[in-house]
């Protein structure tokens, strides 16, 4: 921050003061992580405190409304509407009646539908768990409504995922447009490699999305010092992969040269909302970084976050090569098009190419390469991962039917005829009559000689067994005969 104290001025019905050019501050998202204790939630509670002002629409109404999704938020004395999630879904629910999560995700959404625009300054998810968690569980449950099939679901994680991080990112997209900003809360989860979690390594829980469509993503620290006691205030990483901000004051100078100076350093020694206002009132010099704006070189990186940076920069490689294909399919394109215009009366004989058709010809040549290439990639992990995934949740499914008996006792679920007719097609897929799959691994783990006496869950048992052996002899056959084993 600059030298001189100089005085904080917020706008009338603004949040944030404005940027040193005269600009206005905008921060639509705005979300905090850290561990149980560090203060996110009392970050949040301090962006609106009290009520709108006399003339405003909803004067002497809260400027803050916060979603508590834990029944852990105990500060009553800032003046925010504080809406008690568990309490109110169970009132309306009724006590002997038990919700799941995508109740919780329903009962939130409808509520916050009823929120006009400008009502609140601030709307906040404390914490976006469960809100992320039902969203998950609606998907899998109604999969049609979002354009995939529960096939494509129970085979195709990856493209599950990308549509829940869409569907995410719209929700909370139209949650923002209606207030100045939407702020939410993380905890952090441990970091595990195997089956043991990493020492003293952890990372933020939810999506990668949350971090992507935030204008600003703090990662919170409240460490012990060398005393042995806490500090009063956190400190916070804004730098990527722990942290994101994305606030520069941007304006042309008086030789109409574009000017951006970013208004946070890496780090925030302390970080509190008025703070915050100080460094957009006078932001920091990133060349001479005061003690404590700087990230600690010892400060590791996890697993997960290598791979977040590492896909930042894949990303960016495949935006820039996508643009470069694209020129190149659209002058294809344009040249397919041209030879297809009519000829006129008198053929005019073919000129030899020039050096400069050539190399375009050889670029096109490279790029189609290229793109079958990739395709080609993309396809193998695809088919791995839905392998994988088909794999882990055959194996749970087999490890729990080996402690189940066969129908007949208890509230043991029998097939549906879908189910059966499922498993009929898959072994003729294979070629495979059911009584001929006793010679391999599956008769045993089912203990049924029988369809007509599989229960539900062995029938599905069945059926990610058999559509994995399909997926690999389907990825067998694309590798070639030399590669493929019976």
């Amino acid at each position: 921050m600059g030298k001189a104290k100089q005085e904080i001025v917020i706008p009338e019905g603004r949040l944030y003061p404005n940027m040193p050019s005269g600009a206005a501050t905008k921060i639509p998202i705005f979300g905090v992580a850290g561990p149980i204790g560090c203060g996110k939630t009392l970050m949040g509670l301090h962006l609106a405190p009290g009520v709108h002002p006399i003339g405003h629409a909803f004067a002497g109404k809260p400027r803050l409304a916060c979603f508590d999704f834990e029944m852990s938020n105990t500060y009553t004395g800032t003046g925010c509407e504080l809406i008690d999630v568990p309490a109110e879904l169970g009132l309306e629910k009724g006590d002997e009646v038990q919700y799941g999560s995508i109740d919780v995700f329903l009962w939130v959404c409808n509520r916050v539908k009823k929120i006009q625009a400008g009502q609140y300054d601030v709307i906040m998810f404390d914490t976006m768990g469960a809100f992320d968690t039902g969203l998950t569980a609606y998907i899998e449950k109604k999969p049609t409504d979002f354009d995939i099939s529960p096939e494509q679901v129970r085979a195709m994680k990856g493209l599950f995922w990308g549509v829940m991080k869409k569907e995410l990112e719209r929700r909370l997209l139209a949650i923002a447009a209606k207030c100045e900003t939407f702020f939410f809360t993380n905890h952090l989860k441990p970091v595990w490699k195997g089956d043991k979690p990493v020492p003293n390594s952890f990372q933020a829980e939810g999506k990668n999305i949350l971090m992507r469509i935030a204008s600003l993503y703090l990662r919170l620290e409240r460490k012990p010092g060398e005393n042995g006691k806490l500090p009063k205030y956190p400190s916070a990483l804004t730098s990527e992969p722990w942290g994101k901000e994305r606030l520069s004051d941007t304006y042309l100078d008086d030789r109409g040269k574009l000017v951006v100076t970013p208004l946070l350093p890496a780090r925030m020694p302390v970080a509190t909302i008025d703070v915050l206002h100080a460094y957009i009132t006078s932001p920091p010099d990133l060349e001479k970084p005061k003690k404590g704006e700087s990230v600690p070189e010892a400060l590791p990186l996890t697993e997960d976050e290598k791979t977040q940076l590492a896909l930042e920069t894949a990303m960016a490689q495949r935006d820039t090569e996508g643009s470069r294909l694209a020129q190149l399919d659209r002058q294809v394109e344009l040249r397919t098009l041209a030879q297809q215009q009519p000829q006129g009366p008198v053929a005019q004989p073919s000129a030899p190419q020039t050096v400069q058709q050539q190399a375009v010809a050889w670029a096109e040549e490279v790029a189609k390469e290229k793109a079958e290439a990739k395709e080609a990639a993309e396809l193998d992990a695809k088919a791995n991962a839905a392998l994988a995934a088909s794999d882990a949740k055959g194996k749970a499914l087999m490890a729990k039917n080996d402690a189940c008996p066969n129908v007949g006792t208890g509230d043991i679920q029998t097939a549906t005829e879908e189910q059966r007719q499922r498993v009929a097609s898959l072994c003729g897929e294979l070629s495979m009559s059911f009584s001929q799959l006793q010679s391999t691994f599956l008769i045993p783990v089912l203990k049924v000689e029988k369809i007509v006496d599989a229960t539900a869950d062995q029938c599905d048992s069945l059926i990610l067994t058999l559509e994995r052996e399909i997926g690999k002899r389907a990825k067998n056959s694309q590798a070639g005969p030399e590669n493929s084993t019976n």
